[in-house]
């Protein structure tokens, strides 16, 4: 298994290269799943929706001022940088 195409199946989600609120998470890998599911996936996903909440929450606007750099790995797909903006609320 190729750990960096996770979720970007287009036989399974259209548009896969998206990034979509209201796509169904059923079938999602990123963090594994079975015997070598992450033990630690249910706080990253409590923490990431925390910090988006607070952060929605607070915020009037986010834009992006810059390009994504992505960070290169063979084995994964993560993002080195995207400059944003926030103007709160």
């Amino acid at each position: 298994m190729f750990l960096g195409a996770a979720n970007r199946d287009p036989r399974k989600w259209a548009d896969p290269d998206s990034f979509d609120l209201s796509r169904d998470p059923s079938g999602h890998v990123g963090f594994g799943m079975g015997l070598h599911q992450c033990v630690g996936q249910h706080v990253a996903r409590l923490e990431a929706e925390a910090l988006l909440t607070a952060l929605a929450n607070r915020a009037e606007r986010i834009d992006t001022v810059g390009p994504v750099k992505r960070h290169h790995n063979n084995t994964l797909r993560a993002g080195e940088s995207l400059p944003v903006r926030v103007e709160l609320a």
